[in-house]
């Protein structure tokens, strides 16, 4: 989306996106997760 001018070139997705579902899924299922919730902003 940055390529094509729709957000700032320092738009950090990250802040925007909740992952708790994905997480969910992803103990309910014992895998690892990812993306590390340690290594989000």
């Amino acid at each position: 989306m940055a390529l094509q001018g729709l957000v700032p070139d320092d738009f950090l997705w990250q802040d925007h996106v909740d992952f708790s579902c994905l997480w969910e899924a992803q103990e309910a299922l014992g895998l690892e997760l990812n993306p590390d919730p340690d290594e989000m902003p």
